[in-house]
């Protein structure tokens, strides 16, 4: 393994066109920390997205509640695929895939065309690396990655594939990492019984569902 690290919080764009020197000409995925899937399958699911749709570029998507929006990196588009498994506004049912036609990073919640938003499992084009070079700070004055999809979405197809609400957990708030912890416990052979046996007793059970 290589590392580069990034001299300052200049954003994702910066960070990922940091890394630049390990991709070459060929496409890459974008594995983010602050995401956790336990099961570690997601990457191989929108590889094989990918490979249905004439090696087309994949981000992971999952379905976020109105307050949330102004946090994420919102998609818009349409389902294709496994149509018949799509149930609604927050794309649920299984592999089902949306052809994308914009994002936008960290919206108003009025503004946004879905509730699907982009979490940290991308495999992108070599085209998104290139147009980092050039990306021009947005929103929060940082580099975003979701600038450089947009421009690139211009000239390939993107897609993306609807994960599971439960597939994996978001850890880049206080709040996501504490509950992500006692999820992982809850789930954890050594922590299970006893993480289970405390939460019923503080009636908090359901969550860890």
């Amino acid at each position: 393994m290589s590392f580069r690290y990034q001299s300052e919080p200049r954003g994702l764009g910066h960070a990922v066109r940091c890394a630049s020197f390990a991709t070459g000409n060929e496409p890459f995925f974008v594995l983010l920390g602050d995401y956790v899937a336990p099961d570690k399958k997601t990457p191989s699911r929108v590889k094989g997205v990918s490979d249905a749709h004439d090696d087309a570029f994949v981000i992971a998507a999952d379905a976020c509640t109105v307050d949330e929006i102004p946090h994420y990196g919102i998609i818009a588009g349409e389902p294709v695929g496994n149509v018949s498994d799509f149930t609604g506004a927050f794309g649920e049912g299984e592999d089902v895939v949306w052809r994308m036609t914009a994002m936008v990073e960290k919206p108003a919640a009025e503004d946004v065309p879905s509730r699907l938003f982009a979490v940290g499992r991308y495999l992108l084009s070599p085209r998104v690396m290139e147009l980092l070079a050039d990306q021009q700070p947005g929103a929060g004055n940082e580099v975003q990655l979701t600038d450089a999809m947009v421009r690139a979405m211009a000239e390939e197809e993107f897609y993306a594939l609807v994960i599971d609400v439960h597939e994996g957990y978001d850890t880049g708030t206080p709040a996501g990492w504490i509950a992500t912890n006692a999820r992982l416990a809850a789930n954890d052979p050594r922590f299970g019984v006893p993480s289970r046996r405390l939460w019923r007793r503080k009636g908090m059970a359901a969550y860890l569902d």
